[in-house]
């Protein structure tokens, strides 16, 4: 069959080298098998479908001297068929490489050569210039009147290579900073690992996380945001040792391997040198950023014995940097873990709390100073959960802030405050105002205009009757002053009541406030807490009533729970208060004596 094509002119087309081809270039060569032409005969009849087939052909006797080549031949090693005639095959090459094809000696070479009949062998080939280039090769035998001839097929595979190079790089790195990925970076450290054991050395991996980059994200945009990351990801490599690797595990999160540390002092540095080094100001095109970051670090053998188990730690030491305020490093230990492992639980059960509804509300009364009159009150969320009981917010809304699930808390607090609103009006309650906090995650939100109108209508709340307060912290809104502006603006044009919360903890300025449509200020406990026997924490207090009544705004203080307190802050001047003095936060119902009664005791409550 193969010698029919051939007669056809159809070897162009079937002799291929690589799989199934090395079958059929076995299978051509046998169809001459016996014939009683000489091979010389043989060439001069076929030299046609020599010359039209694709790969460099080669023909040597059985001492392993050329005897015939085609023109693909002398483009490929820059030889002319004359300069190739009579010359070894392992003249083409590398001699580096020779002994590895020993057996292709005079003498040896054709017996050598069927042996490897049909095998593709992966090899580097040598130019008569001595450069060299990846081939494959393919063996073939010719059964002749001078004895076995080898046929000697030969591609460059320089392009193929180069495109699998590329396709192994775009697997195994990330494809915006062209640093090694996760699958990598995990294949590298388990070498690192193991290499480790032999030289009895230690092997850090550390964890960073960029601090705030989503704000930065989503406030100048994804294409910044990518910048940002690259200058990030230069600025790393251009700081470590060669033998060690940074990575980018996604988004804003990068590993780094230290390979052969000596002393724990090694670590520490380079972590000093990453925060120094990140917390210089970055020339992204025209702007100039500022960013900080918080590093997580384990340790093998002592840690952990195990790639994932590693990551794991220096990620749980990580957060634990972000809890104490950010841009520091932190070494991972046991109580760590065991912290990780009860945020993911929490994590969890909030999850699970969203679809059972065990959330429920409390509310804490405001009321005038002077007077004692009932104003208002603040929704404050309260987690039930049925087997561990009442958990308290500072337990949960951290976790709810970092795993995002405040947004859907957030929205069902909106809607069940507002609800409340309307069966106490319904039920001739006096038509008090209710203030409901909204996170830095809800601010940010894209549709929040989009949520609270829908849950206005929903709940058939009129947002200019003065019944919904949104409470909003300093430092929220000073993050990004001109997006704050417009959206405070929006919200203020729908007729909603706007307050200020944890005021005098950020740093607002006279200017800034100005430009927000605000009703109110509030004071933060911290400074109430101990505004009678600190004079500073009186004094700005007193600032921040005479600031608020400047701009003409209502200023209230929460966290009062003394007479003492109650007293001063009348004595400044201060419009309104909320506090465990006057009342504690209560269920909807416990709270709808006093709303009945209008005014609150002037005495302490219990708690």
């Amino acid at each position: 069959d193969a010698a029919r094509r051939i007669a056809e002119g159809d070897f162009s087309a079937r002799v291929t080298f690589g799989g199934q081809g090395n079958n059929e270039l076995h299978e051509l060569a046998h169809a001459f098998d016996g014939m009683a032409e000489s091979i010389e005969r043989y060439f001069r009849q076929n030299a046609s479908i020599m010359e039209v087939t694709p790969e460099a052909l080669v023909i040597s006797d059985e001492q392993g001297r050329i005897v015939k080549a085609n023109a693909h031949t002398e483009q490929l090693f820059g030889y002319s068929r004359e300069e190739l005639i009579g010359q070894p095959m392992q003249s083409l090459i590398p001699e580096r490489l020779r002994n590895a094809y020993a057996d292709y000696r005079d003498g040896q070479f054709a017996a050598s050569a069927v042996r490897e009949m049909g095998v593709d062998a992966g090899f580097f080939a040598q130019r008569k210039d001595g450069t060299e280039f990846p081939a494959d090769i393919s063996l073939g035998s010719l059964k002749t009147e001078k004895g076995h001839w080898v046929i000697s097929a030969v591609r460059d595979m320089s392009e193929r290579k180069k495109f699998e190079a590329q396709i192994l790089h775009q697997a195994t790195h990330d494809a915006l900073t062209g640093l090694p990925n996760r699958r990598l970076f995990q294949e590298l450290l388990s070498r690192a690992m193991a290499r480790a054991l032999r030289t009895e050395r230690i092997v850090a991996v550390m964890f960073l996380d960029l601090d705030g980059f989503k704000k930065i994200n989503d406030t100048l945009g994804h294409e910044e945001g990518d910048k940002l990351l690259k200058a990030v990801a230069e600025r790393l490599l251009g700081l470590l040792r060669q033998d060690d690797v940074v990575a980018r595990q996604g988004g804003d999160e990068f590993t780094i391997l230290l390979q052969d540390v000596r002393i724990v002092q090694d670590m520490i540095q380079v972590a000093e040198k990453l925060l120094a080094c990140i917390a210089e100001p970055l020339h992204v095109g025209t702007r100039e950023m500022h960013i900080t970051a918080s590093i997580g670090i384990t340790v093998f053998p002592f840690d952990d014995n195990d790639v994932d188990s590693l990551l794991r730690n220096a990620d749980t030491a990580m957060y634990r940097a972000k809890e104490l305020g950010k841009n520091n490093f932190q070494f991972y230990t046991a109580e760590m873990n065991a912290a990780m492992c009860e945020r993911m639980e929490i994590e969890s059960g909030l999850r699970r709390a969203l679809q059972e509804e065990q959330f429920v509300l409390h509310y804490q009364p405001q009321c005038q100073i002077a007077s004692g009159k009932i104003v208002g009150m603040e929704a404050l969320i309260r987690w039930q959960h049925p087997q561990q009981g009442m958990i308290p917010p500072a337990k949960f809304i951290p976790v709810a802030e970092e795993s995002g699930l405040i947004v859907p808390l957030g929205e069902w607090v909106l809607r069940t405050a507002c609800r409340q609103i309307k069966r106490w009006r319904e039920a001739g309650m006096p038509h008090l105002k209710m203030a409901v906090n909204l996170s830095a995650r809800q601010f940010n939100q894209a549709d929040l205009l989009r949520m609270i109108q829908g849950v206005l209508e929903e709940t058939g709340i009129d947002p200019r009757s003065g019944a919904l307060e949104l409470e909003l912290t300093e430092s929220m809104v000073m993050h990004n002053v001109e997006a704050s502006v417009d959206m405070l603006k929006h919200l203020h044009e729908m007729g909603l009541q706007l307050s200020i919360d944890d005021f005098g903890t950020g740093y607002s300025s006279l200017s800034y406030l100005r430009r927000f449509a605000i009703n109110t200020l509030k004071i933060d406990q911290s400074f109430v807490r101990d505004i009678t026997v600190d004079p500073e924490d009186a004094a700005l207090a007193s600032i921040i009533v005479t600031l608020g009544h400047s701009l003409k705004l209502n200023v209230i203080a929460e966290g009062v729970e003394t007479t003492e307190q109650l007293s001063l802050l009348q004595n400044m001047g201060c419009d309104e208060a909320q506090g465990y003095y006057l009342s504690k936060p209560l269920p909807a119902e416990a709270l709808e004596p006093l709303l009945r009664a209008g005014y609150l005791a002037t005495t302490p409550v219990s708690v």
